[in-house]
């Protein structure tokens, strides 16, 4: 920890050193890094995937639980037709948060594939949850009838593509 942040008494100027002007000063990458990482610019940045975070759910989960009271097929069109770009959406900025929040730790360092290492490892923590929950879910007899073998066998064959990938 440098003698300068902590005086500072922040948070933030203790985790990341590039919002501490005597070490941009005197750091040749974090000077070239100063339009990217710089506090307003980071916060602009992650009030933005918070909020489009919370839209993506807020927007699923009020579908589905209108979709629920009503039983309209068109709203499960919509949420289907909705999904793919949900994903993506998702991936960008999940990789781009992973990039502003972790590897601005230390921004000497760079990774051109941290962000996907990330979201894939996002994705096998996701299904292997899943692959738990419905496990149990299933043994203690809420889910006969509904899943599958064949369902649990697709998601373990996701879980080891995501694994290898």
């Amino acid at each position: 920890m440098h003698s300068s942040s902590c005086r500072s008494g922040s948070a933030g100027h203790e985790l990341y050193e590039w919002t501490i002007p005597e070490e941009v000063a005197k750091n040749p990458i974090l000077q070239g890094k100063a339009g990217f990482l710089n506090e307003g610019f980071w916060f602009i940045r992650a009030i933005f995937y918070f909020i489009a975070w919370s839209a993506l759910a807020t927007f699923f989960s009020t579908q589905s639980q209108k979709q629920d009271e009503t039983g309209d097929e068109r709203i499960s069109a919509r949420l289907r037709g909705v999904a793919p770009i949900g994903i993506v959406l998702f991936a960008l900025t999940s990789t781009f948060a992973t990039i502003d929040w972790m590897m601005s730790l230390t921004p000497e360092w760079y990774s051109t594939m941290i962000g996907v290492y990330f979201f894939a490892g996002a994705v096998v923590a996701i299904l292997s949850v899943i692959i738990l929950l419905v496990n149990f879910a299933y043994a203690q007899g809420a889910l006969r009838g509904v899943v599958t073998v064949e369902h649990l066998h697709d998601v373990a064959k996701l879980l080891f593509g995501f694994t290898i990938f």
